[in-house]
């Protein structure tokens, strides 16, 4: 059945959600914003051009940010999307304010503020941006009715674009217990608490207000759920110091998804007929393996030693490229941990891909075909080259704000097989170039994991020690 069309004003909190097998099943996320500061998304406007900016950020994700912060132009994008649904979360909205002036206007935000930082030192080189003032300062700061006004707006433009009983206004769970990098599960501090039950009554707060100005609309309101939190493996974070970014673990987001397909009056058998129970521990991160629970620590350990390999050692020891053809397709954000992929060179790739760009590549040295494409949009191609018995392979890619799916078809006569995973980063299959064969298949999360790490049946096989 066709996936049901929905976007996207938050935190992460809510891009997780949708990242699950249940929510990804039944919706597309058309776009994504992470512009957390819905209230002041009508406010005044400093243009900035994002072409100027690239030339003092080297990443196009920041120049992007930037743009959208100062310009205002987040509503415009999903309202050009025409989702049938939309989400909103305040998760972040208790996070400090950015305040820049320029002459008579005043624009805010709250987004990452380190990254403005090479912006105010070159505010020089911007000839119509030199009377530009910065400061920071706590939310608890800001005029309440900034926020209150900003929000009837932003319910006055629900209105006009969103039929209301399609639209959710999710209040978020704060964890009270985490799971460390090691599986040890432990309890906040008591002033965590203090503060985590000072932040959500703040957005509750905002959330019920916007709810009651949208009273067709849905609430989902997690903030009484008493939920476990999983650490996120951000390069080499000192779990001893200050607690590196978390999410939810897979049970919860599993839950709420249930709850949520309940509260928007879908019939989830006809799009997922699974019976899905996942472990209270499932995907929690152990030595780039995740894990279905704490009793398979053990066998983790022994699979890593047979299955799990390298990126970039699977490559090197592939015995001969002429012998397969290689398929790549991207989804959701790929570009993250690609630089750490040096051994796409001996597949003829450069793989110039940008922050959740689609990416697709064919490497058939076998023909003496090699092809990349990148691009912002959904991604669709057709490989025939004379392959044996007449054989097609289709391949699909769309990062997170243009569909957020990888698919490798491959059809011989009337037959059809899915062979991509489907999974964030880069996913790979290996086929015989004579015989079209599958011989492995696997995915890379090159969003999150630094160390490239793969589970390769092919190289198990072959019992190459790497």
């Amino acid at each position: 059945m066709e996936k049901k069309h929905i976007s996207v004003i938050g935190s992460c909190v809510s891009r997780q959600l949708f990242n699950n097998i249940l929510l990804d099943s039944i919706f597309t996320v058309d776009k994504y914003s992470y512009q957390i500061c819905v209230w002041d998304l009508f406010g005044d406007k400093i243009k900035i051009d994002k072409e100027e900016l690239l030339k003092y950020y080297s990443e196009e994700f920041t120049a992007r940010m930037i743009t959208y912060d100062f310009n205002k132009i987040t509503l415009d994008e999903i309202a050009s999307a025409n989702s049938e649904y939309l989400i909103i979360d305040l998760y972040n909205i208790i996070a400090p304010i950015c305040e820049f002036k320029l002459k008579d206007k005043t624009v805010y935000t709250q987004f990452t503020y380190d990254r403005y930082s090479s912006l105010i030192n070159n505010i020089d080189n911007f000839n119509n941006l030199k009377d530009l003032k910065y400061q920071k300062y706590p939310f608890q700061k800001l005029d309440k009715s900034i926020v209150y006004k900003g929000l009837k707006k932003l319910a006055g433009w629900i209105k006009k674009h969103f039929d209301l009983n399609k639209v959710i206004i999710e209040i978020p769970s704060f964890a009270d217990k985490y799971f460390d990098l090691e599986n040890q599960l432990f309890d906040y501090s008591e002033q965590t608490l203090i503060n985590n039950k000072n932040q959500i009554s703040i957005i509750k707060e905002f959330s019920l207000y916007l709810a009651d100005l949208l009273p067709e609309a849905n609430l989902f309101d997690l903030s009484g759920d008493n939920s476990i939190a999983q650490f996120n493996n951000y390069d080499n974070l000192n779990i001893l110091s200050t607690p590196p970014p978390m999410h939810y673990t897979e049970y919860y987001y599993i839950e709420w998804s249930k709850r949520l397909i309940n509260l928007l009056n879908i019939n989830l058998s006809n799009y997922y007929s699974l019976k899905i129970e996942p472990n209270i521990y499932e995907c929690i991160r152990y030595k780039n393996l995740y894990l279905k629970s704490l009793k398979n620590k053990k066998l983790a350990n022994e699979n890593l030693k047979a299955y799990e390999y390298n990126l970039n050692d699977y490559v090197s020891n592939i015995e001969n490229l002429s012998d397969f053809i290689i398929i790549i397709s991207a989804k959701d954000e790929c570009s993250n941990c690609i630089k750490s992929f040096t051994n796409k060179s001996l597949l003829d790739i450069e793989m110039n891909v940008k922050y959740r760009q689609s990416y697709i590549a064919i490497i058939d040295k076998s023909r003496n075909f090699v092809k990349e494409i990148v691009s912002n949009d959904s991604i669709n191609y057709e490989y025939k080259n004379d392959l044996p018995h007449n054989a097609i392979i289709r391949i699909k890619s769309a990062g997170y704000e243009c569909g957020n799916m990888s698919s490798i078809v491959l059809k011989i006569n009337d037959s059809t097989t899915e062979l991509s995973l489907n999974k964030r980063g880069l996913n790979f299959v290996l086929l015989n170039a004579k015989t079209l064969d599958v011989v492995d298949t696997f995915k890379c999360d090159t969003h999150l994991d630094p160390d490239l790490t793969i589970k390769s049946i092919y190289l198990s096989k072959i019992k190459i020690k790497v």
